[in-house]
């Protein structure tokens, strides 16, 4: 996957920082997996619009064959990375 890696994302007191792939909340680094940090960075550079899960799975996974369970297996990653950083 590649992405342009000189923004900076801030939102809901997280921060995305593709250029050194970190993800942070107030400061602390939040560890989630490649592919989630990859659909993390997606889904926040198309926030403005609705998103479909053939989508999703062509920005992350491009050509590689895998199936649905890897998407739905990231999106839990980032929800239990999310809220964990809340409480």
């Amino acid at each position: 996957m590649s992405f342009e890696t000189n923004s900076l994302y801030r939102f809901e007191g997280f921060e995305l920082d593709p250029a050194n792939r970190a993800f942070t909340s107030a400061g602390k680094l939040i560890a989630i997996p490649s592919r989630a940090f990859d659909l993390l960075l997606f889904m926040v550079r198309n926030s403005q619009r609705l998103l479909t899960k053939e989508e999703l799975m062509q920005a992350v996974w491009g050509d590689t064959v895998v199936e649905e369970s890897n998407l739905t297996q990231s999106v839990f990653l980032l929800r239990k990375a999310l809220s964990a950083s809340q409480t």
